[in-house]
């Protein structure tokens, strides 16, 4: 596990879960890549896996439960080592292990897969260590981790078999994201460009057509990376979707700047078909900082006033450009302070009112 992998853990709500979760990978990985499996040091893995079951921390989250799997499915340590007397669920799980499919059965979750991704991923940075590059592409492609099999294949120099496995297997955004960005290392930005241009499109059509979007983020981090390499080879109409594309996921006054440059004589015409689409996106801040960039301060202040984002400083920015509405949402939140005569927010009143350049 790579020290980003490791602080990837470290950025949820709770440090010390998210640590344990960490050394978890970490332990997994050490176990699959000791060549002995009764060497003492599994042994010490597996007492520290089984004190993580014991702790009032939520037993079945998948980090933990890779490093069980990895360490009774693949022969390291037996079943009854972990026995536990009150949880008869967990004993049966352990015991089915030598058939994950009735493993899976038995352990009832929302994500009842992801223990076994993650099992396969860190065997196959075991197995990229040790430069056994056949059996990784075997397990890869056995587990259904395609675009770790296509980058593979790629920097074994076979990049026309790696692009055709990424064009017949990949579904998921994800998997282009990470396999154009290796062909780019590669010195294959050429190719990377049109996969990547199409991969972007047909996520982009993914949105319109559903409210709920979890490829939003990565498409916007995907089309910003996108512009600039299309940009840099003179591919200026790849170069001006992607950054609108990006734009509209991710909005912010840095990469609107941009998309405006690109644009050229077309913003004129863009313009407002952005700053509408942008308009509900739920960083408030940022899209109320377009708008003011644009001079339509009115509009910053009530995007910010519907989204409950306005803040004294923000308030500040629009006062001089809409003084009455400034002044009355000062107010108002100003209001909600004093009404509550148990409040201890009095300082943040006076503020608002300072803001509003309203007298007490």
């Amino acid at each position: 596990m790579s020290v980003e992998d490791f602080y990837d853990f470290l950025s949820g709500e709770n440090p010390a879960e998210d640590a344990i979760n960490a050394l978890a990978c970490l332990a997994a990985e050490l176990a699959l890549s000791l060549p002995n499996p009764k060497d003492p040091l599994m042994q010490q893995i597996a007492q520290l896996a089984r004190g993580w079951l014991q702790q009032e921390l939520d037993p079945w989250g998948d980090e933990i439960r890779t490093c069980v799997y990895v360490l009774v499915q693949h022969g390291r340590i037996p079943p009854k080592f972990f026995r536990r007397e009150y949880d008869s669920e967990f004993d049966e799980w352990l015991e089915a292990l030598s058939d994950i499919e009735r493993a899976r059965d038995l352990w009832h979750s929302d994500f009842e897969e992801d223990f076994v991704d993650l099992a396969n991923i860190i065997q196959l940075r075991v197995l990229e260590q040790r430069g056994a590059i056949e059996a990784y592409l075997k397990l890869a492609w056995e587990s259904g981790q395609y675009h770790r099999y296509a980058i593979m294949r790629a920097l074994q120099g076979e990049v026309e078999m790696a692009v055709e496995t990424a064009r017949q297997q990949f579904r998921k955004l994800y998997e282009w994201d990470s396999f154009v960005r290796a062909l780019d290392v590669l010195g294959h930005t050429e190719t990377a460009i049109p996969l990547a241009y199409d991969a972007l499109r047909e996520s982009q059509k993914r949105r319109r057509s559903d409210p709920y979007d979890p490829e939003a983020d990565l498409r916007a981090s995907l089309g910003e990376w996108l512009a600039a390499r299309a940009a840099e080879r003179g591919k200026d109409a790849i170069a001006l979707e992607a950054m609108q594309i990006s734009v509209e996921d991710e909005p912010t006054l840095e990469k609107y700047k941009r998309l405006e440059q690109l644009a050229g004589a077309q913003w004129a015409k863009l313009r407002p078909k952005v700053l509408r689409r942008i308009r509900e996106h739920r960083d408030a801040e940022e899209v109320a900082a377009i708008y003011i960039y644009e001079g339509k301060h009115a509009d910053a202040l009530q995007i910010l006033c519907d989204r409950h984002a306005l803040t004294p400083a923000l308030a500040r920015q629009v006062a001089d450009h809409a003084p009455a509405a400034t002044r009355a949402a000062c107010l108002e939140e100003a209001n909600k302070i004093i009404l509550n005569t148990r409040s201890r927010d009095y300082p943040l009143a006076a503020d608002w009112l300072e803001t509003g350049s309203i007298s007490i």
